[in-house]
């Protein structure tokens, strides 16, 4: 895979999206399946270290206020000594893990979407095939999936 070639291919799409580039890019020899799912697990692999990073970030401002939510919660203060680290550590690896489901369910996502797309396009006479399809697809949905 030649990333300059995929940053060329998504600049182009995404800000000339038109019939003319649209047409150049269906007709490149790497408008496959493969690509567009490489491109769907690049995009999800980046939309789950922001989101993890914004997660840690989010646990650090919890931090702040988890001592006086547990005072509210009028918990025995041992309760509360015992709790408190568990819902730091457990608050910033929970959230952390679940933004790291996007490395797979970011691609699943897209052909999910895509394959009820394409079966629409079909069922209404279209003649196109999948895998073009999808590349053009993740072409311009890959940038903009983070």
């Amino acid at each position: 895979m030649n990333f300059a070639d995929m940053w060329q291919t998504w600049l182009k799409v995404t800000t000339g999206p038109n019939d003319a580039t649209f047409e150049v890019e269906r007709q490149k020899p790497t408008a496959t399946m493969s690509t567009a799912l490489i491109w769907m697990v690049i995009a999800g692999a980046v939309s789950a270290a922001v989101g993890f990073v914004n997660s840690l970030i989010f646990a650090g401002a919890v931090r702040g206020f988890l001592p006086e939510l547990l005072a509210q919660a009028d918990l025995p203060p041992e309760v509360q000594t015992q709790l408190a680290p568990f819902m730091d550590l457990g608050l910033a690896a929970g959230f952390g893990a679940m933004n790291l489901t996007a490395i797979i369910t970011v691609p699943l996502y897209f052909l999910i979407g895509i394959g009820i797309y394409h079966l629409i396009a079909k069922v209404l006479g279209g003649q196109g095939e999948f895998g073009r399809y999808a590349y053009l697809n993740a072409a311009y949905a890959a940038p903009l999936a983070s």
